[in-house]
């Protein structure tokens, strides 16, 4: 789901830049606000999940939507951070500052529960952060509005990640991950106009253009079905199965795909001190899968003992 993430930081970019350019979008805005593409894209969502996973509607329960409505919260507001700040910076540049994500959740998690992280998760989350520093180095540019967003976009993913590890243990999978998309829609509408974007919104030709333009509804379902449907499903089906502090690290995974994929298709350039980045980044992946096999080794001679 990394691959799948790292590709949706410039796909988003070019279905803003796409859907913007309807005319019936010109007339209602000079630009797409960033916050209108994330409810269509929940949308969507909402409507196309149960026809991959037809269950996920039976298995709609009290427990579930509660569990939905607080991961919503958290996935919703780093999603609306992360898009609008997107507008305003690159998507290498936002996709390595999202990855600030594995700095937060081990905090995260000491406020949340007061457990404290193993050494060895410890260690591979400094040094990721280490490799982190060095990928948004000054040679990555200055530090702005988007820098700004993005940053808080990454807490919120934080929280996210530590929510789907305590309530994706007792609730039912598919109904829950089909809630968040329902309980996403009013939440992203209710920003729309803290954010800008309800004249476009409504304009009702526009809609139907976006149905017409290639450029702009092939980049968007692309965001929708890989980038939210199949990888939240991913997320909630797997992700409860691994410490939250180590899934974080496992993210990391996602700035060194979308730098990958942003040279390869938009010809990004990057310095020495970035690939040095990436390489420590890796080794801090690697350290954290160690110390995932010794932890378990240590329990299994301890259930032995």
């Amino acid at each position: 789901m990394t691959v799948v993430w790292g590709t949706t930081f410039f796909t988003a970019k070019m279905a803003i830049d796409a859907m913007g350019a309807c005319p019936s979008a010109a007339g209602a805005s000079k630009d797409l606000p960033p916050v209108v593409l994330q409810f269509l894209r929940f949308v969507l969502a909402t409507i196309l999940f149960p026809l991959f996973f037809p269950r996920s509607i039976r298995d709609v329960t009290w427990p579930a939507f509660k569990a939905a409505f607080w991961m919503s919260i958290a996935c919703v507001s780093g999603c609306i951070f992360q898009i609008v700040g997107l507008g305003v910076t690159t998507p290498s540049m936002s996709a390595f500052l999202t990855s600030l994500t594995v700095l937060f959740t081990p905090l995260v998690v000491w406020l949340w529960t007061r457990e404290v992280p193993s050494r060895g998760l410890a260690v591979a989350v400094a040094i990721s952060t280490i490799g982190l520093l060095l990928l948004t180095g000054p040679d990555a540019g200055g530090w702005g509005r988007g820098e700004t967003l993005t940053l808080i976009c990454a807490v919120c993913f934080a929280v996210q990640i530590v929510m789907i590890d305590r309530f994706m243990r007792t609730v039912p999978l598919l109904g829950t991950t089909w809630l968040m998309f329902v309980v996403s829609i009013p939440l992203t509408l209710a920003l729309v106009p803290v954010f800008g974007g309800w004249r476009t919104l409504t304009a009702t030709p526009w809609v139907w253009e976006i149905a017409r333009e290639a450029r702009a509804w092939a980049p968007l379902l692309w965001l929708v079905l890989p980038g939210t449907v199949l990888a939240i499903w991913a997320v909630n089906r797997f992700q409860k199965d691994i410490n939250p502090t180590r899934a974080a690290v496992i993210y990391t995974l996602e700035p060194v795909f979308a730098a990958l994929f942003s040279f390869l298709f938009y010809g990004e350039r990057f310095t020495r001190g970035m690939v040095v980045g990436a390489t420590i980044l890796l080794t801090g992946n690697l350290i954290a899968e160690l110390s995932k096999k010794k932890d378990a080794k240590l329990a299994a001679a301890g259930a032995d003992s």
